[in-house]
């Protein structure tokens, strides 16, 4: 008899309760966006992982900057080479 009351009791509808959610991180402000994305997610500091990640990101962003510009150069000394070439 007791479980049958305690089963009725678990599957019977129960109005929804909030009490606020206590692991609620603010909300970075203007002071704080200049910080860099350590405090952007209210974080003290970047883990080891989210380190390496950064920096394997900014080493990719670095070649293709740099392939980029040998790309601009070659286009620019191609140019140059064509327009310096006359037809006799």
């Amino acid at each position: 008899m007791y479980y049958i009351e305690l089963i009725k009791d678990f599957f019977a509808e129960k109005p929804l309760q909030f009490r606020g959610n206590s692991n609620a991180v603010k909300k970075a402000t203007e002071e704080n966006e200049d910080a860099g994305p350590a405090l952007v997610e209210g974080q003290g500091r970047l883990t080891k992982n989210q380190e390496k990640k950064l920096a394997k990101e900014k080493a990719i962003a670095e070649r293709k900057a740099a392939i980029a510009a040998e790309k601009a150069e070659k286009a620019a000394a191609a140019l140059v080479t064509t327009s310096n070439t006359s037809i006799d």
